[in-house]
Parts: structure tokens; C-alpha cells; sequence
């Protein structure tokens, strides 16, 4: 991670679960290096609460959860583990094998934009998240403006990003649902 100093290097999947589950804070790992997960402001707060709560909603009484910013996923693209600000896995949870409190097939993402992780969210991060098979909707929510950038898998493979404002919606494929710009930005940009 750009500009982020590695808690340890050199670190196998094995080990890192080792070390996280020992750990009183979260980390992550991103090729065979562990990284510890820095807090977030109030304005960043509010928005995975919203997102997840606008989530939780839209997913009530179908197949899919909607889960916090606590679900752990596996990248297979750099052999890691991160932790999404929201996420939602359809059917049941597929942990990775080495793993168990981790999920492998999330179907949409969440990562709420900071200044220290907006270009890791928008580059590696997601050429990783697109490693994920299961993965057909990774949205971006800018913590500055009433601003989200939403990408969806097509049938093709293809990603493709249509960017919303205020009042926008997301057609989010991954859920069968809509959600409102608005709803994400409720208490901050949107009355």
C-alpha cells in the first residue's frame, strides 16, 4: 500500500491468520504484507453506516446479507485479505480454507474514500477486488462531495462506471435493488 509502512513482510496467509487472530486491532494483507487499519473520521463513519443500513435494507428477505465493515474478504490476486467497508454475499458465506472467518465470494463491495486510501481503493486494490469471480459491483463513496462511483461486471467481464450525484440511484445488479445517493449522504450533503 502506497505510502503505508508494513506492520511485517514476508508474511504467509497462514501466518497472517495466525497474527490477526491474536491481534486486540484489525490488519490486512496485501502481498505477504501485514497492515494495520487506521480509523476513520466522522464523516467516514456516518457513510459505511448509511451505506450498510441503505444495504441491510435493499437485501432484506432475499438471499442476500449485507455485512460491515468486520467481514474479512480474501484477494486472490495478492494472496490477502482486506477489510471492505461493506459488503454482500449472496447464498452462503464461502470462508477461504484457511481461513473461516473470511469470505471469498462477496458479490458487491463498498470502500468509502480517504484521503490516505483513495488511491490504493481506486487502483491495486481494485485490480484485486476484480480477481474475485463473484464480484459484480464495487462502488466508491467520496467522503468530500455527494459523490459515488459505481462499476458493474457485465456479462462480458467488462467494468463499466457510471457516476452519480445527489440524486442519483444505483442500479446495483448484484442485489436486484436500488439505492439512493441521497440515502448514503443522509445526515451529511443530502436534507
Amino acid at each position: 500500500m502506497a505510502g503505508e509502512a508494513a506492520v511485517r513482510t514476508g508474511v504467509s496467509v497462514e501466518e497472517y491468520v495466525a497474527f490477526e487472530r491474536a491481534a486486540s486491532s484489525r490488519h490486512l494483507l496485501w502481498r505477504g504484507e501485514i497492515f494495520a487499519m487506521a480509523g476513520g473520521s466522522i464523516e467516514h463513519a456516518m457513510l459505511i453506516a448509511n451505506v450498510t443500513g441503505a444495504l441491510l435494507a435493499a437485501a432484506r428477505g432475499g438471499r442476500c446479507r449485507a455485512y460491515s465493515s468486520d467481514l474479512k474478504l480474501y484477494v486472490p490476486l495478492s494472496d490477502g485479505f482486506v477489510y471492505p467497508d461493506a459488503s454482500v454475499v449472496c447464498g452462503p458465506v464461502a470462508p477461504h480454507p484457511k481461513d473461516p472467518q473470511s469470505a471469498t465470494n462477496p458479490r458487491l463491495v463498498v470502500e468509502v474514500l480517504s484521503p490516505t486510501t483513495e488511491s490504493f481503493d481506486r487502483g491495486e486494490k481494485f485490480e484485486g477486488y476484480r480477481t474475485i469471480e463473484t464480484l459484480v459491483d464495487y462502488v466508491l463513496v467520496a467522503q468530500s462531495r455527494a459523490h459515488v462511483e459505481h462499476y458493474t461486471r457485465r456479462d462480458d467481464g467488462v467494468w463499466e462506471l457510471r457516476d452519480h450525484g445527489i440524486d442519483g440511484a444505483l442500479a446495483l445488479s448484484s442485489l436486484g435493488a436500488s439505492l439512493a445517493v441521497r440515502d448514503i449522504y443522509e445526515g451529511l450533503f443530502a436534507s
